[in-house]
């Protein structure tokens, strides 16, 4: 299946730590003919400069409120959402 527009939710800080936008960003780079956008909250410590330094746009969130999420997702007309969060179920 292809897709055409993809939204990775993740986030990180100086206290959870990086792993999950760096796992996400390996794998962004599997869809190489697919809009790729990150949707992360800007918490102390982030690496939200990695996602624009490897070319992918990102939305900065308030919170991890699934309305903010949903309101987003019809925004950019999202064929396939990654979530990469604890917090989220």
């Amino acid at each position: 299946m292809s897709y055409k527009n993809i939204l990775i939710r993740a986030d990180s800080s100086s206290t959870i730590g990086t792993g999950h936008i760096m796992r996400d960003i390996v794998l962004a780079r599997q869809y190489k003919s697919t809009n790729i956008t990150f949707a992360t909250q800007d918490l102390d410590g982030n690496i939200n400069d990695k996602i624009k330094q490897n070319g992918y746009k990102i939305n900065i969130l308030k919170s991890n409120d699934i309305k903010e999420l949903d309101k987003l997702i019809k925004k950019l007309n999202i064929d396939l959402l990654i979530i990469d969060h604890y917090e989220i179920d």
